[in-house]
């Protein structure tokens, strides 16, 4: 299973919870431990799907360098 289904599953978890209305104090550090590792991850959050996605960098553009003449 992939980090960041890991990170969408628990980011739902926390949603039914809040739902609820019943987080408990392991929450609070499954909330901190869920922030880091999108940080650290630079997963970015896409509001289509309700979750974290890999974000790839952008792909540059243009002719490429002449290598040596």
């Amino acid at each position: 299973m992939s980090t960041t289904m890991l990170v969408n599953d628990t980011l739902n978890l926390l949603r039914g919870k809040m739902v609820r209305f019943i987080l408990e104090d392991g929450d609070m550090r499954m909330i901190a431990n869920l922030v880091a590792t999108v940080d650290e991850l630079g997963l970015k959050y896409d509001p289509k799907v309700m979750g974290y996605v890999q974000h790839s960098p952008p792909k540059k553009r243009g002719r490429p360098a002449k290598k040596g003449k």
